[in-house]
């Protein structure tokens, strides 16, 4: 037969660290997707590369004459 217990039992020391690092990597996750920067004429999120460069390029709009950051697709548009 076996025992019940009715109290709460601590995580092993294996589960805990996994714990602790799954943890880390959800938080870095989100930080990385808050990093997102916005094309200016379509919209599109962009995302910085490994050295920490937004793919935007600056040009100048035809209409009001204002300068806009846009993305790659934006560019080759215009």
């Amino acid at each position: 037969m076996k025992t019940l217990t009715f109290f709460s039992r601590r995580p092993t020391p294996e589960r805990l660290k996994a714990a602790v690092e799954a943890t880390k990597r959800k938080a870095a996750y989100k930080q990385y997707l808050k990093s997102a920067k916005y094309c200016q004429r379509c919209g599109k999120e962009v995302y910085p590369d490994k050295e920490g460069r937004y793919p935007l390029y600056e040009i100048e709009d035809e209409r009001y004459g204002i300068p806009l950051l846009v993305c790659e697709s934006c560019k080759i548009k215009k």
